[in-house]
């Protein structure tokens, strides 16, 4: 590190004509007298400018194509609280340290990371949990005195970098450094921890997969007493293969659940009524079960595309009404894990789409779309909320051939996911003539994978469930053996494939994992197989949909299983 101890020295610098400060200590220099506009173009990292009172605008710095870089910077005693949030979008400040600087918390909305982050005094005892998803290990380790609740301790735990070639060491001195603070701040995940490796004993590597995987697998346990946890904590978890001679449940009230059960789940639990769903909801946590509750939002059924293969087209016309929709998605929020905004195309309703995304559910929301809204639009909203977005080829004409729309091309998603902004998954639907091989399907994951950095896929086959004929009598489904050949080729490249996960929605799904890397293999399937194969599967979701209206529905054809949402509370 060039360290420099005179102003003068500092300005005849090299350092200072080619306006690079990596690597730079500027902590003996008082440059509070210094413009902002002295340092346009400038290049900040590594630079130490502690004590230095310096004043800029990371706007005005070098852009490096993908952001303003502030990475491991140290900005110690400098006042910041001029900066916002609008001046810190797009900005990495990965590695940097923070300590007294009055940097204001709203800021953190916009900035690129908050891994390897210091910060100061100001955030200590404040509750960060929002933020948790983008934090990590090293973070938390860096700001003992921040708060977060035991459920977010446990998600910067399992997203952080525990590959093979982190040691079993780094990875149980991780653990234990997240359960001190959990205990410091009489949290839920020390207490759960001490009481089931007090009832049955863990070697270190089932340690390691509590913690990191959530799975306790074949213990006996005499009496467990689970009282003092809400289920929205114990879901974290699965139990598998244990046995139980006595367990005392916590006290819960799932309103809801007295007013959806479905038929696919009376066909699982015979004689099921409203008042048994408590019941039924415990069997899933200790039946080696993980039970997912996803929700699909018709935003509207208007759509400027023509995808042959949508099955909403054959949905009837109805009302549209945003106010009972957003009313009711408040009412169910609580008890959902995912809400996937679709349509039609929700781009259309753009206001109310944004108005949904900057709510306080937007946790738990994905914009599901055809990618047509322009770039700065598409941009704008993947900065509040994931994508998903329909991509069936990848040459661009021949994706808006199937689409029936101009979209985002391969160059702007390029740039749309360097960015770095919330997740986004390709979902790609499956049929003769277009990705109907396992060669094309291959290509097809490692181009957008390799080129355009994408970590996320859905890939599905044709929908069976309506018995419609398809108006285009070239898009067939695909043969089923295709997706089994890709994914027994994904496994011997190394990739860790899912059992299958069943869906009331009549699909099963498989995952194929590896670092980043998902995909996720989406399969139609009969109602035969869907109740034979049901008690076999460990995790299992219950998809529910709403219609434009505001109406809540067992299934997404909304023909039957309609809910009374009146009765949420």
């Amino acid at each position: 590190m060039v360290t420099f101890h005179t102003l003068e020295e500092f300005f005849n610098s090299d350092e200072f004509s080619k306006k690079d400060l990596s690597n730079c200590d500027l902590s003996d220099l008082d440059l509070s007298s210094f413009p902002p506009s002295i340092w346009e173009g400038f290049i900040f990292y590594k630079t130490n400018f502690t004590d230095t009172n310096i004043k800029f605008y990371p706007h005005k710095l070098k852009y490096n194509g993908l952001w303003w870089n502030l990475e491991c910077c140290n900005f110690t005693n400098c006042d910041l609280s001029y900066l916002t949030a609008k001046d810190l979008e797009k900005v990495s400040i990965q590695g940097s340290n923070f300590t007294n600087t009055n940097f204001h918390i709203n800021s953190l909305d916009s900035v690129n990371g908050l891994y390897g982050v210091t910060f100061g005094d100001a955030y200590y005892g404040r509750e960060l949990d929002k933020y948790a998803n983008r934090m990590d290990i090293e973070t938390l380790f860096l700001n003992p005195n921040l708060s977060f609740s035991s459920t977010s301790l446990l998600t910067m735990l399992r997203i952080s970098d525990h590959s093979t070639d982190v040691s079993i060491a780094k990875i149980l001195d991780d653990i234990d450094g997240v359960l001190d603070i959990d205990k410091r701040q009489d949290g839920k995940l020390w207490k759960f921890w001490n009481l089931i490796s007090t009832n049955a004993k863990f070697s270190i590597e089932e340690k390691v997969s509590f913690f990191c995987g959530g799975q306790i697998q074949s213990k006996n346990f005499i009496t467990l007493d689970l009282s003092e946890f809400d289920y929205d904590f114990l879901n974290h978890f699965v139990f598998v293969q244990c046995r139980f001679q006595k367990i005392i449940f916590p006290n819960s009230k799932i309103d809801i659940i007295n007013s959806i059960y479905s038929k696919a789940e009376e066909a699982i639990f015979p004689n099921i009524t409203p008042s048994s769903w408590n019941k039924i909801n415990k069997k899933r946590l200790f039946s080696n079960v993980t039970f997912y509750k996803n929700l699909y939002v018709e935003l509207g059924r208007f759509c400027n595309g023509k995808c042959q293969f949508c099955r909403n087209q054959y949905l009837k016309l109805c009302e549209y009404d945003f106010e009972t929709i957003f009313e009711n998605l408040h009412k169910i929020y609580p008890y959902l894990d995912n809400i996937v905004i679709g349509g039609g195309e929700p781009t259309l309703l753009i206001e109310e789409l944004k108005k949904l995304c900057h709510s306080d559910m937007n946790d738990k929301i994905t914009v599901f779309t055809n990618a047509s809204l322009h770039y700065d639009g598409l941009r704008d909203l993947n900065a509040m909320v994931p994508l998903n977005i329909s991509r069936h080829s990848m040459d661009d004409d021949e994706n808006n051939k199937i689409l029936g729309v101009e979209a985002l091309t391969n160059l702007n998603l390029r740039f749309l996911r360097a960015s770095h902004l919330k997740p986004i998954t390709l979902c790609a639907t499956c049929f003769e003539s277009g990705l109907d091989s396992k060669d094309k399907i291959l290509d097809y994951i490692k181009y957008y994978s390799e080129e355009i950095k994408i970590n996320d896929f859905l890939l599905q086959t044709l929908h069976k469930d309506l018995n419609t004929p398809l108006s285009n009598d070239t898009m067939l489904p695909i043969n089923n053996q295709i997706f089994d050949f890709v994914i027994d080729k994904l496994r011997k490249k190394g990739y860790e494939i899912s059992i299958p996960i069943y869906s009331t929605g009549n699909y099963k799904l498989i995952i194929a994992k590896k670092g980043d890397i998902h995909i996720s293999f989406k399969q139609y399937t009969t109602k035969e197989e869907l109740e034979s194969k049901w008690y076999q599967s460990p995790k299992r979701t219950f998809d529910l949909s709403m219609d434009p209206s505001g109406n809540l529905y067992e299934n997404w054809h909304q023909s039957t299983g309609k809910v009374l949402i009146n009765k949420l509370h």
